[in-house]
């Protein structure tokens, strides 16, 4: 019985965030929203917002993100160098890796930096 109080006290996205457990469907965020779900079979995401809803943005490192991606291999103490053909290499230690722009070449320099030798 306390069970039964408990879930008719949910509402809504501790609500939608039980129902999805019970159903076993895989969901992501943080408690207090967003709630993320990808429904692979129909190649749709879904978000479900709390109170306060927040801009979504079709993001990528190439764009939207590229200043946290810089940051990040800034403290990593990346280097890069533009070849003459415009291709753009990144060294991270000693690890160099490439990329048509410095997004691709500095995330492929993080990913390779990252791994066991």
């Amino acid at each position: 019985m306390e069970q039964d109080k408990e879930v008719n006290a949910l509402t809504g996205l501790a609500l939608q965030r039980r129902y999805l457990d019970s159903l076993n469907i895989p969901h992501y965020g943080p408690p207090e929203g967003p709630c993320i779900v990808v429904d692979e079979e129909h190649l749709e995401v879904s978000v479900f917002f709390a109170e306060h809803q927040l801009p979504v943005v079709a993001a990528n490192f190439e764009s939207v993100n590229l200043k946290q991606l810089m940051d990040e291999l800034q403290s990593l103490c990346a280097q890069f160098e533009v070849e003459p053909d415009g291709t753009v290499s990144c060294q991270i230690g000693q690890v160099v890796a490439t990329g048509d722009c410095y997004a691709l070449a500095g995330m492929r320099a993080c990913i390779l930096a990252g791994q066991p030798s």
